[in-house]
């Protein structure tokens, strides 16, 4: 099954995975969270918040995971298992 978020998804997964920063900050996802709002005709306010709960369903479905440092600071998100299809 596929959902409407799977480019989103997958876009996410592909930027975690080259370590390239934190998702949210970046204008190419950005783009893509504009473009399925627009396109599902969800009003959006900030871009972010979509990408960012899109982050947490990834998380929750096992694909991504959060990874501490120890001593404090920040931690950095990391791809744990290949893209598949998620249930939104």
């Amino acid at each position: 099954m596929t959902n409407k978020y799977q480019e989103l998804d997958a876009a996410i997964c592909d930027y975690v995975a080259r370590r390239a920063g934190h998702p949210i900050y970046s204008s190419g996802l950005e783009g893509i969270a504009r473009r399925l709002a627009a396109a599902n005709r969800v009003p959006l306010q900030e871009p972010w918040r979509l990408i960012d709960r899109r982050m947490q369903s990834l998380r929750k479905a096992g694909r991504l995971a959060y990874e501490r440092k120890t001593g404090g600071g920040s931690g950095v998100w990391r791809v744990v298992a290949p893209a598949r299809e998620i249930e939104a």
